[in-house]
């Protein structure tokens, strides 16, 4: 399927629709969670560069894994082995998601997605995803990361945006970030996502549930117009999941 630059224009005006109510969905969210939520703007700005998260590396990884959370696309495949104790299934938003994929890439890091029953990973509409980071970057400075990156998109990629929240009380972060990319075969990509972060009790390493979902091509343009309802109504239910995250015991690492 090939995507006519009219798409790519009428992606940008949808995005900026969208974007125009950010701060009217962010007041709402606000409100329902009592007021302990704060919308926090520029946020890149306010902070040096702390991580650098790779997102769309190459398009055969676009194609076949997750952008935000997924191993290159050549490294070698690993069975799905429940180590963060969220066996599931995870109950999001009225949808069912099962473990599909896990990895343990380097020490005191630990990486679990879910997908609903029947979805191809290569061609997914919806996901949820854990990562524990035993060490590391508190969740302020985890959402950092993922904001420069998505800046530095900015002028390659026309749908590339980003907000955030933060809970003064908790310092758990929520950011949520717009990309777009094309896979191997040209088809367009749109992914949306929104991750939560929590600095664990100790101080140390952080905690990651996030939720994804996609369009494809031509299709991408309905799912942009979706967002408005979609990103208020997962944002909601994501501050509002409750996982017991724990850290692997030793066998499982």
């Amino acid at each position: 399927m090939s995507y006519h630059p009219i798409v790519g224009f009428l992606l940008l005006l949808v995005l900026l629709s969208v974007s125009q109510r950010s701060k009217g969905l962010y007041r709402t969210l606000s409100i329902l969670k009592e007021n302990r939520m704060k919308t926090v703007r520029n946020f890149a700005k306010r902070m040096a560069p702390i991580l650098v998260v790779g997102m769309f590396a190459t398009a055969a990884a676009q194609a076949k894994t997750p952008a935000a959370t997924a191993p290159p696309s050549d490294a070698p495949s690993e069975k799905a082995v429940e180590r963060l104790g969220v066996p599931g299934p995870i109950a999001f938003n009225d949808e069912t998601y099962v473990l599909a994929w896990s990895s343990h890439p380097e020490a005191g890091l630990y990486k679990q997605e879910y997908l609903q029953a029947g979805e191809p990973a290569d061609r997914f509409s919806s996901m949820v995803m854990i990562d524990l980071r035993s060490d590391g970057p508190a969740a302020i400075q985890m959402a950092q990361g993922i904001a420069t990156q998505i800046a530095a998109r900015k002028d390659a990629d026309p749908v590339a945006n980003y907000d955030t929240i933060v809970n003064p009380e908790t310092k758990e972060v929520i950011i949520d970030f717009l990309l777009s990319a094309k896979d191997a075969d040209g088809v367009q990509i749109v992914e949306w996502s929104a991750h939560r972060y929590t600095t664990q009790p100790d101080g140390t390493g952080t905690v990651l549930v996030g939720n994804t979902r996609r369009g494809y091509g031509e299709a991408a343009i309905d799912f942009l117009k979706s967002l408005k309802a979609v990103r208020q109504r997962d944002i909601e239910a994501l501050s509002a999941l409750k996982l017991d995250v724990v850290e692997p015991t030793q066998s499982l690492r």
